[in-house]
């Protein structure tokens, strides 16, 4: 029996461009699974929409709110971080 459900991806492109004039993005996947702290975010840095090196990251939330919080925070950070280069 699979304890993954509810499973969601989306890829975001923050309309900016590394030096390679590569479009610097993220995608992030959302899940629930059975557990005390059941809704999980991970996410991945991307370029051109692809996975690029090892920015990954993965945290579980007792609530979906807070995963939703913290889903938006890594974006609002993500792309002050592909300004700033």
């Amino acid at each position: 029996m699979d304890d993954h459900f509810d499973n969601q991806q989306k890829q975001i492109d923050f309309g900016m461009y590394d030096a390679k004039g590569r479009e610097v993005g993220a995608r992030i996947r959302t899940w629930r699974e059975v557990g005390e702290r059941p809704f999980v975010m991970f996410v991945s840095a991307t370029r051109n929409g692809l996975y690029f090196g090892a920015t990954q990251s993965s945290r579980h939330f007792t609530t979906e709110s807070e995963r939703d919080m913290a889903v938006e925070m890594y974006l609002k950070g993500a792309r002050r971080r592909a300004a700033s280069k």
